[in-house]
């Protein structure tokens, strides 16, 4: 994967890659959870997206919209090139513009995994005209210079709110009669660990007991759908809404505790492999504090 433009800027990340033979990387890419708000807008390529267990067609000029905990994946079809813009956020980085974070509806008012594909005209109009010129940026210097980071970040940030903007009228457009339908087909499997991560009786015996499957059918099915197992899963989210309540000024043992972990020493351990920080340390708002290679490699 080459990286054509990357910008970093504490609660903003965005960067222009291309992989030129992506199905020497991977023909499945892992899933996928992040705890902050993910645009990405598609350049080239011929792939797929796959948002809680529903696979959309990736078109050049198409945009996928992912909030919170909405896990996500790439499926690539063919070896042609797959060159996308990728932009992450959290909410509060549009509170201080739009306290009401009414330009966040496309993200909030609709259930997981349905209305994730937006690829309307003037969207795609916006974000070439916003984004796409980003491969003729100029490269970071040795030295940092404030004025051209604050003149990049304040073009930046004009670009995602232009895009917010087009995608909440377009949301709005839709209607319920849209969100219904997107909703259809959706695996019964899948809807059931969503409506009942926070149970204490969310395992993987019961799961199997309930559908009627073996350990090993089971996790192959919601691998299909996911990427993941149950357990990674269900960790993944868990681990998310943790780290949401800890950035909201809550103790990190009632996060442990909401977030259904049995003792605070496996919570503290599973925090601190994902996070890279103890639960005690995360930052309030710290959303885009985490940027492994694997994050990028979609």
């Amino acid at each position: 994967m080459a990286n054509l433009f990357h910008y970093r800027g504490g609660d903003l990340l965005i960067h222009h890659s291309v992989s030129e033979n992506p199905l020497a990387v991977s023909a499945l890419p892992d899933m996928h959870v992040h705890e902050y708000h993910e645009v990405l807008y598609c350049i080239s390529g011929d792939c797929s997206f796959i948002v809680e267990g529903r696979e959309y067609p990736l078109l050049p000029g198409s945009a996928m919209i992912m909030r919170p905990a909405e896990a996500h994946r790439v499926k690539i079809n063919s070896n042609a090139a797959y060159e996308r813009i990728v932009i992450n956020f959290p909410d509060s980085l549009i509170e201080g513009i739009d306290p009401q974070k009414l330009l966040l509806k496309p993200f909030w008012s609709r259930s997981q995994g349905s209305l994730n594909l937006h690829s309307s005209p003037r969207i795609r109009s916006i974000m070439e005209a916003q984004f796409a010129p980003l491969r003729n940026a100029p490269r970071g210097d040795e030295t940092f210079q404030p004025h051209r980071d604050y003149e990049m970040r304040l073009s930046l940030l004009i670009g995602l709110l232009a895009f917010l903007k087009e995608l909440n009228h377009e949301f709005s457009s839709l209607g319920q009669a849209a969100q219904g339908g997107a909703a259809a087909g959706r695996s019964e499997l899948l809807d059931y660990v969503n409506e009942h991560l926070f149970d204490r009786e969310l395992s993987v015996n019961m799961l199997k007991d309930k559908f009627y499957l073996s350990v090993s059918q089971l996790n192959r099915s919601f691998n299909r759908l996911t990427g993941a197992t149950v357990r990674e899963y269900v960790m993944a989210k868990r681990l998310i809404q943790a780290k949401l309540i800890i950035e909201a000024g809550r103790p990190a043992s009632e996060a442990c505790e909401a977030s259904c972990f049995k003792d605070y020493s496996t919570f503290y351990r599973a925090y601190r492999k994902r996070f890279l920080v103890p639960p005690v340390h995360t930052r309030k708002t710290s959303a885009c504090v985490r940027d492994e290679p694997a994050d990028l490699e979609y």
